[in-house]
C-alpha cells in the first residue's frame, strides 16, 4: 500500500512539472503591435512642471519653463562672458526619467556662444542638475511613467554687463 501511495505522489508530481512548461511558455508578440504601443501619441502626456499642469499645451509650457529655469540657474551661477553674445543658441538634449529627474545627455553650443564662454556646456549641465524634478511623462495605453528624450533650444543674449 505504501508503494502505491509513493508511486501515485511521484506520478502527480512529474505530471504537474510537465504541465507547468505550458504555463510558462514564452509568447512572441507581433512586431507591429509592439511598435504601435511604443510610439508617442496625442493621448500620451508629456513631462511637465507643476505650473504647466492646468494648461492645454503642456509640451510647450514644459519647454518654456525648462528654458526659463535653466537661464535663471545660469544667471545665479554668474558666468563671465569673454565677449557679448546676441541670440546665440545651445541645443540641449535632455532626458526626463520615470522619476522626473532631468539629465542633460548632450548640448550643441553655437560657435559664438562657445567663443564667449568656452565651458558653456559644463555650465548648462550644472544648471540642469539644480532643477527640481519634473512630473514624468505618462504613456496612456499602459498608464505608467516613461522616460523621454528630446531637444530644447536655449537662446542666450548678454546685456551690457559681462555676465548672464
Amino acid at each position: 500500500m505504501g508503494t502505491i501511495k509513493y508511486f501515485s505522489l511521484l506520478l502527480i508530481f512529474v505530471t504537474s512539472l510537465t504541465s507547468c512548461e505550458e504555463l510558462f511558455k514564452p509568447t512572441v508578440a507581433d512586431t507591429v503591435v509592439v511598435e504601435k504601443s511604443i510610439k508617442w501619441t496625442n493621448k500620451d502626456k508629456f513631462p511637465s512642471f507643476p505650473e504647466c499642469e492646468n494648461g492645454f499645451d503642456i509640451q510647450n509650457c514644459f519647454k518654456k519653463a525648462f528654458t526659463s529655469k535653466v537661464k535663471e540657474a545660469l544667471t545665479l551661477e554668474g558666468i563671465v562672458f569673454d565677449m557679448p553674445v546676441d541670440n546665440e543658441t545651445a541645443l540641449v538634449t535632455i532626458e526626463v526619467d520615470t522619476k522626473g529627474r532631468i539629465t542633460m545627455l548632450d548640448a550643441q553650443i553655437s560657435r559664438g556662444l562657445n567663443e564667449a564662454v568656452p565651458k558653456m556646456k559644463v555650465h548648462i549641465d550644472n544648471a540642469i542638475r539644480t532643477l527640481p524634478n519634473a512630473i514624468p511623462a505618462l504613456k496612456s495605453n499602459v498608464k505608467t511613467p516613461v522616460s523621454v528624450t528630446f531637444q530644447v533650444p536655449i537662446r542666450i543674449t548678454t546685456e551690457e554687463s559681462s555676465s548672464l
